[in-house]
């Protein structure tokens, strides 16, 4: 499994969780202490996984197993953009 693969899955479940979060919004009357506590959960479940995405990404950075693409860089972009004219 590839470090791509796991940012991805990592992402679809936080995107889940927040939906978790909109559906237990929307659905309980406000004065349904049981949902708000559901909805609490899942915003904080949706922030942990967050942060433990965004770590994961340093970590991978740091240790050499994601290379981050170089065109961002100012000082290669218009290198690489003289290298696809020709």
């Amino acid at each position: 499994m590839s470090i791509n693969t796991v940012i991805i899955i990592i992402f679809l479940l936080m995107v889940f969780v927040l939906f978790q979060g909109l559906y237990h919004m929307l659905k309980s009357p406000r004065d349904n202490l049981e949902s708000q506590k559901k909805l609490v959960r899942s915003l904080t479940w949706r922030i942990g996984i967050w942060v433990v995405l965004f770590g994961f990404i340093i970590l991978s950075k740091q240790m050499g197993w994601l290379d981050p693409s170089e065109s961002m860089n100012p000082a290669n972009f218009q290198k690489e953009v003289d290298q696809r004219d020709k």
